[in-house]
């Protein structure tokens, strides 16, 4: 073997394992007691082993202009992404339906995998629908891009705030899977008027922008969009009591559907948001959409995680500057949102989920890892330590306490800076290589383009 990581205490799909992981040619060949039969011995004792995190929520071409501007934004996010263990990412692109598919598609790949410091695959970003699109979404599912991401704001003409969901869907085959958004652009429009009108455009206020109860019946009404769907559908942003609610109806009667949390809804809630801690000069809150909500539907969010009705959790990674940062202090309602988020996934996930007895260890393998990694059509290569898949893992510090710094290189705004956390990442692999960590290799990026096929029930 090349590499056996001995003593590990491994957490993968939802169970725990101790005994010896066993590396050769880049894959898992064994699991047990191994001996010293290796090339490399790594000794992980009093560490725990879990698969590289899988990231479905990143999203540098969303709705809000803050676009990749640069070949070298795709290398700053994959090298942030690796930092926090994430070994696997599936990235919103816009692509032009008006030209061929499969060219564009060639022509990105090879791009961003010469810097690439993880794997990667795409979701095909929509903002419009119609023949052309529809054609190109076809196009993406037989060359291995098989999501769409739904814009969040609809610019269909004189039609419903959903009609683009429904549109989207109701053309989707089986073997494609689409990511939306639990909001209703008309009714989103009507409250951002309306505190525009009463000058509540503060970053405290941003909860009454889509409250939680509206949100709630926006996803009621998306069900009913879905229940028919051929296309499995993704809620990216779960956040609140009723939403949740209305997701365990539509999974009990067996809608196409899963959900996923945003990690900004994990960590902030309002009743933290004061004069104090939200300065201008000094934002500690992100604008993020779904809003921020209270500490009640956060704990709801937590406990949806661990009973499995909530599958996946992304850092909804979309990185914003300094001034962007400092504007949606002031005008929540007109700033650019984002967070970054994706080079702390799993420090905050441990920290705020397992040590503070919010969900277990197995759980987490689950939700970062196993789900993602079947929503992505890559598992069991990808978010799983079985035989065969593929040896990407991280080896945690469990006993480490460190505040998070904000990542060196790294231009965007660090909201979750300062943060106590618990635990550290002492080393990452992918595909067997140490690219993170104490002695990796760091000579040049190793990511690869992932070709997606969705199977799911």
């Amino acid at each position: 073997m090349d590499l056996i990581v001995r003593n590990a205490r491994i957490y993968t799909d939802g169970i725990e394992m101790q005994g010896d992981l066993g590396i050769s040619g880049g894959r898992v060949s064994a699991i047990g007691n191994l001996g010293d039969d290796a090339a490399e011995i790594v000794d992980a004792a009093g560490h725990l082993v879990f698969p590289g995190l899988v990231d479905l929520g990143v999203s540098p071409l969303a709705e809000n202009g803050c676009v990749q501007q640069t070949a070298q934004d795709f290398s700053t996010l994959t090298k942030m992404a690796l930092a926090g263990g994430v070994t696997t990412v599936v990235s919103a692109v816009s692509f032009d339906s008006e030209k061929p598919f499969a060219d564009q598609l060639g022509e990105f790949a090879a791009a961003d995998t010469q810097r690439a410091w993880v794997d990667f695959g795409y979701h095909m970003f929509v903002r419009q629908w119609g023949l052309d699109a529809r054609e190109s979404a076809l196009s993406a599912g037989s060359s291995g891009v098989c999501s769409v991401w739904i814009a969040r704001t609809d610019t269909l003409s004189n039609a419903p705030g959903l009609a683009l969901v429904q549109s989207v869907v109701r053309d989707l085959p089986e073997s494609m899977m689409a990511v939306v958004n639990p909001t209703d652009a008309v009714l989103e429009e009507h409250f951002r008027t309306q505190l525009k009108s009463e000058n509540m455009q503060g970053l405290s206020s941003r909860n009454s922008l889509f409250p939680e109860a509206i949100e709630g019946a926006v996803l009621k009404t998306c069900g009913a969009i879905v229940r028919n769907s051929r296309a499995h559908i993704l809620v990216n942003g779960v956040s609140g009591e009723r939403t949740l609610r209305e997701l365990e109806y539509m999974r009990g009667q067996r809608y196409p559907v899963s959900a996923m949390a945003k990690l900004p809804h994990l960590i902030f809630a309002t009743e933290r948001m004061t004069e104090e801690t939200q300065t201008p000069d000094s934002p500690s809150f992100p604008c993020v959409w779904p809003p921020v909500r209270r500490r009640r539907h956060q704990q709801r969010l937590w406990g949806a995680l661990e009973s499995g009705l909530v599958s996946a959790v992304t850092s909804a990674h979309h990185p914003v500057g300094l001034k962007q940062a400092t504007d949606s202090a002031t005008d929540s309602l007109s700033a650019a949102e984002g967070c970054n988020g994706i080079e702390h996934l799993l420090r905050l996930m441990f920290s705020e989920g397992i040590a503070k007895w919010r969900i277990e260890a197995e759980t987490l393998s689950v939700v970062c890892c196993a789900d993602p990694a079947k929503l992505a059509g890559l598992y069991p290569r990808k978010g799983s330590l079985q035989i065969g898949s593929d040896a990407d893992f991280l080896i945690f510090d469990p006993g480490r306490q460190e505040d998070i710094r904000p990542l060196q290189g790294a231009a965007c705004f660090d909201y979750y800076a300062g943060h106590p956390c618990a635990g550290a990442i002492k080393a990452v692999y992918l595909r067997g290589t140490r690219v993170a960590g104490e002695g990796a290799d760091t000579s040049a990026p190793r990511g690869a383009f992932l070709e997606r096929r969705l199977a799911l029930a």
